[in-house]
């Protein structure tokens, strides 16, 4: 009864798009279960590879932000939702692509206080806008279920490409083979793939496991996936520390020296950079910061899968293979 009044208060205040965000918020509330607590907002938004601040938005029914259908997807999943109510979501999310912008009349969850009635939505943050965009508000029903379909075709293209070039690249050969602190072995060959470069302008979920992994080090900045000046000028400090060219760039003769062994005795940044490397390459794991049970087995899944040595250790050779199974990092 509480959860229907709750429905109807979100459509009379907001039409569908206040009610998808009810909806998305009672499916974060109800995933607590079998002795499980719900997921903290800051581990679900990494997974989603989205801020803290964005995902709070998409379950506020006061904010006019609209989770995107990936969003909505996603959180289906990963929060256990009733199987039938993906269909609702879904159908919410097209009714709110022709409602008019809502308004926002009071503070958001988040504690900033909003603007008067009538307010104009304010635009997504930067690093939060997924690689497949949504069509825009409006869009016939067919044509934004053709660009679905287009979207999905594409993205197995790219899986596969991914996989070729993972398997067919140049050999690894670092030019720098000077040491830093927490560094591993920069002279080793690991497999025929290659380390990804990541630059100022990039974001998704290796930005988040290059920053993490400064953080790891002792570098001050904070994990939210985007690769901005505050990101860049760590990155120099580190290189500048390994001899490195300081371009703040993360490439081939960087990541040697960014990256540092994980173990069962492992705790803080480099674990959480590892445990959202391990559950984007589809091993499904908490991303907490502390090397569980299930994180060792996740580790030793992705390794066996790969033919690697099972260690339940990440060496370079995991670190390699988990970052190039990820995702392309999206610039802008």
């Amino acid at each position: 009864m509480g959860t229907a009044r709750g429905n109807h208060d979100a459509q009379e205040a907001g039409g569908p798009g206040a009610e998808l965000a009810s909806m998305l918020r009672k499916w974060w509330d109800d995933s607590a279960r079998d002795g499980q607590p719900k997921a903290t907002q800051q581990s679900l938004a990494k997974q989603l590879v989205i801020t803290q601040a964005t995902l709070s938005r998409y379950l506020n029914p006061r904010h006019p932000s609209n989770a995107p259908l990936r969003v909505i997807a996603q959180l289906h999943t990963h929060l256990g939702a009733p199987v039938e109510e993906l269909e609702r979501a879904r159908a919410l999310y097209e009714a709110a692509g022709t409602e008019p912008p809502r308004r926002r009349t009071g503070p958001d969850d988040t504690g900033a206080v909003t603007g008067p009635a009538g307010a104009e939505a304010s635009a997504p943050e930067t690093g939060d806008t997924p690689a497949t965009e949504c069509p825009p508000a409006g869009a016939p029903a067919r044509r934004r279920s053709v660009l679905r379909a287009a979207a999905a075709v594409l993205a197995v293209l790219l899986a596969g490409l991914a996989t070729w070039w993972a398997t067919t690249a140049p050999a690894f050969r670092p030019d720098n083979g000077k040491s830093g602190t927490h560094a591993l072995s920069a002279d080793r060959t690991p497999g025929r793939a290659t380390w990804p470069l990541i630059r100022e302008g990039d974001r998704g979920g290796r930005v988040f496991v290059v920053q993490h992994l400064l953080a790891e080090h002792g570098y001050r900045l904070n994990a939210d996936g985007i690769f901005g000046k505050i990101t860049k000028t760590e990155a120099r400090k580190l290189q500048r520390r390994a001899a490195l060219l300081p371009d703040g760039e993360i490439g081939p003769d960087t990541w040697p020296h960014l990256i540092v062994p994980v173990d069962s005795r492992s705790k803080g940044h480099a674990v959480e950079a590892l445990q959202i490397l391990l559950h984007h390459a589809g091993h499904r794991t908490s991303i907490t910061g502390d090397f569980t049970a299930a994180t060792g087995e996740s580790l030793r899944s992705f390794q066996g899968s790969h033919g690697l040595t099972v260690t339940g250790v990440a060496d370079e050779e995991t670190w390699l293979l988990l970052v190039t199974s990820q995702r392309p990092a999206i610039h802008s």
